[in-house]
């Protein structure tokens, strides 16, 4: 390296007056023209790609996280409290229904995409006020009226339900004919 510097230092005005000899142009363009550009990274396409993904991750955890939650509030217990036995024995019952309707609507849901995310949604928003009127319940249990009031909820529930099932049933059978 030394002696090319020591050269050109030397020459030093031959290389300032001559010009390049015939043809470098030439083979230069054909060099440039088979060059390999460099590969850029489409940030627009990069960014899309990370929003497309989060889209898919948010709304399957939304999912995940909704039918994970829909049975969580029946769990709710009112036995251990100081409840009398006939509010404790009614609640018993009704959630063994309750679970049984539950169950065929999962059902029905599975061979219909048709509203599951309505039902899915209707379903948290009964087991809500499940439980809060399960905690009303058990904070003034000496209420004669509880086992009465539990009992209209429960039923009115069941009612929902019960339309729930009978509007996918009908679903199911529409298009089971087309």
């Amino acid at each position: 390296m030394e002696k090319l510097s020591e050269y050109i230092k030397a020459n030093r005005s031959n290389f300032d007056t001559n010009e390049p000899s015939e043809g470098h142009f030439d083979r230069f363009r054909s060099k440039l023209a088979f060059r390999v550009p460099e590969k850029r990274t489409n940030l627009f396409l990069v960014a899309s790609a990370a929003a497309v993904a989060g889209i898919i991750i948010a709304a399957s955890l939304t999912l995940l996280l909704t039918y994970s939650d829909i049975g969580a509030f029946n769990n709710f217990q009112l036995t251990g409290s100081n409840l009398s036995p006939e509010v404790t024995q009614i609640d018993e019952y009704y959630k063994k229904e309750l679970l049984k309707k539950e169950n065929i609507i999962y059902q029905l849901m599975a061979t219909s995409s048709q509203q599951n995310d309505e039902i899915t949604r209707t379903l948290f928003e009964m087991n809500v006020g499940n439980k809060n009127l399960l905690e009303d319940i058990a904070s003034t249990p000496n209420n004669e009226r509880a086992a009465y009031t539990i009992m209209l909820h429960y039923q009115a529930k069941l009612k929902a339900m019960e339309m729930i099932i009978s509007k996918l049933q009908n679903i199911a059978t529409l298009t089971d004919n087309h």
